[in-house]
This record gives structure tokens, C-alpha cells and sequence, in this order.
């Protein structure tokens, strides 16, 4: 490095030592220092990259499962909205020993699935 001073109006030039074995060793620790800190951070993307993946991976699988159900659940709308209109055109002819037929029907049902259920309360839980 060059330093310039002046004295009494005329310019000097004087050489500063470049170089010397401190700055060397010096600047030969921060390399490896700043080495080893790429290597870390390279290592630290390269996790950040497969975690990124495995969670796109995810969110498609994801989407194609509330896709089937999505699909599911029209079909079970579909059947659900022709039982309805059925029931209502079947309420429509006021015939009362239909209706009287499918409320004993439903009740049925229903005492047929609460019995289900806690059989295998009592007995699934071995």
C-alpha cells in the first residue's frame, strides 16, 4: 500500500509493509472460516429444497383426496336430493299407511344402529 504525506509543500511516497506473515495467517483463518460457513449453508438449502419437495408432494396428494371426497359428496347429494323428492311426492298423496310405514321403517333403522354401536362398545373393545 502507498501512503502519501506531505511535508513543508513537497509530496513523499512512502511503501507500507504488504503482506506480512499476520495478515497471511489471518486472512488464511477467515477463508476456512467463511468455507466451512458455505458448506453449512449449503447443506442447510440443500434440507430447506427436500423439505419444499416433500410438502409440494404432499399438498398434490392432499388435493386428490378432497378431490375424491368432493366427488363423493355430489354423488351423495345427488342421492340424497331424489330420496327427498320421493318422500315429498310420496307425502303428497297423503296415503297414511306409507307414511305410517316409513316411520316405523326409520325408527327401526335407528335402533338397529344404536344397538349396533354398542355391541361394539361393550364387546369390540377386548
Amino acid at each position: 500500500a502507498v501512503v502519501s504525506t506531505q511535508s513543508t509543500g513537497a509530496t513523499t511516497m512512502r511503501r507500507t509493509p504488504v503482506g506480512s506473515m499476520n495478515d497471511i495467517k489471518n486472512s488464511e483463518i477467515i477463508e476456512r472460516e467463511n468455507d466451512q460457513l458455505i458448506s453449512s449453508l449449503q447443506g442447510k438449502v440443500a434440507a430447506l429444497k427436500s423439505l419444499t419437495i416433500d410438502i409440494g408432494t404432499e399438498v398434490g396428494e392432499q388435493n386428490k383426496y378432497l378431490n375424491g371426497m368432493d366427488n363423493e359428496f355430489d354423488f351423495g347429494e345427488g342421492l340424497l336430493g331424489n330420496t327427498m323428492k320421493r318422500l315429498q311426492i310420496m307425502a303428497a298423496k297423503s296415503n297414511k299407511r306409507f307414511t305410517l310405514y316409513l316411520v316405523v321403517f326409520g325408527f327401526g333403522c335407528f335402533l338397529l344402529i344404536y344397538y349396533v354401536v354398542k355391541w361394539r362398545a361393550w364387546f369390540g373393545s377386548e
